[in-house]
């Protein structure tokens, strides 16, 4: 009785017990996620970082995270925010530690806080660990920039995202937003590209729909 399911049952709850907590979070306070982002992919992203703590230094960082959500979820967000920097500066370079940048800037953006969340993200975009986190800070960047009025970089990063990333989930909606910056810029030569190449690489989805439905209009 006292075997490999006692050792084994902690690391289980502590996973479950997180994604209760990062859910819970997340519900109350969606508005300070970037709608193309999505609540999904942060829940996804939880597990992905739990399930890697498998050595110590990792698990520590976790637990971190963890004491992080439970002051976020209980609504003590000066502590939630103290306890995210713990993460970053005690566990740097773990997973945990570059989730935690990526729940700090989306605070940071919720206060207008553009050019401290930029800094995470581009920490993140550049050494993110896994790999999958890339992605997902990426898309922030270009989300911060929309905020901003600063199409010149919504379109570079969002090209950058199509050249790294071109078969991620998130694509269809970065080819979509990309016409829709050229199209802000005043290029229309672009929109149509893009939006060709929408209607092209994702035949029959919505955003090809969009897409027919802006070439349409752009040609009325």
């Amino acid at each position: 009785m006292h075997g490999h399911g006692v050792d084994l049952s902690p690391k289980k709850s502590k996973i479950a017990e997180i994604a209760e907590i990062s859910v819970k979070w997340i519900r109350e306070n969606r508005r300070s996620f970037f709608a193309i982002v999505g609540v999904v992919v942060v829940v996804l992203f939880i597990l992905i970082v739990m399930l890697n703590a498998s050595a110590t230094k990792k698990e520590n960082a976790s637990n971190s995270l963890a004491s992080a959500f439970s002051y976020l979820a209980a609504g003590n967000g000066a502590a939630g925010i103290n306890q995210l920097d713990a993460t970053i500066s005690g566990f740097p370079r773990t997973p945990a530690a570059y989730q935690a940048r990526l729940l700090k800037s989306d605070i940071l953006v919720s206060q207008r806080n553009f050019d401290g969340a930029l800094v995470l993200l581009q920490e993140t975009l550049a050494n993110g660990r896994p790999s999958e986190v890339r992605p997902l800070a990426l898309v922030r960047i270009i989300s911060i920039y929309d905020q901003q009025k600063d199409y010149a970089n919504a379109v570079f990063y969002s090209n950058e995202f199509i050249r790294k990333y071109k078969n991620h989930f998130l694509a269809k909606n970065i080819y979509l937003n990309l016409a829709q910056f050229y199209m802000l810029q005043g290029d229309m030569i672009n929109a149509a590209r893009v939006f060709n190449e929408i209607m092209t690489s994702f035949p029959g989805s919505n955003e090809a729909y969009i897409a027919d439905t802006q070439l349409k209009s752009m040609q009325k």
